[in-house]
């Protein structure tokens, strides 16, 4: 990805799910499409949009049946990323960890964002 020389970016730290009504997380697809929902609107409210992300970089744990759900999390990506709506790409990481510091998430994802002024 090239990204000229008078963009100005947008990082947006790591960050995970909230929790549902019911006090549980949900899984990875729902907790994925939470935390994208949750960019969606901090871009939205500095006046950038999702087709301004260039990169995302996900760090990802195990269920409690030491279960890896990358393909819950593609679900989710495909909803935000390479639609109709948002044909963009961005390139991206997923990278299983041990262990995440809030106790239920199952992924932390942090993005960074470009456009030209």
């Amino acid at each position: 990805m090239r990204v000229p020389a008078n963009a100005e970016f947008m990082y947006l730290s790591g960050s995970g799910a909230s929790p549902m009504e019911d006090g549980t997380w949900g899984d990875m697809a729902q907790q994925t499409r939470d935390t994208f929902n949750g960019f969606k609107e901090k871009l939205e409210a500095e006046g950038w949009s999702m087709s301004d992300i260039i990169q995302v970089r996900a760090f990802a744990v195990s269920d409690d049946n030491d279960f890896l759900d990358f393909d819950g999390f593609n679900t989710a990506y495909r909803e935000f990323f390479g639609t109709e709506e948002n044909p963009m790409k961005p390139v991206r990481s997923f990278v299983e960890i041990e262990d995440l510091v809030v106790g239920g998430w199952l992924i932390e994802i942090e993005v960074r964002a470009a456009r030209v002024p």
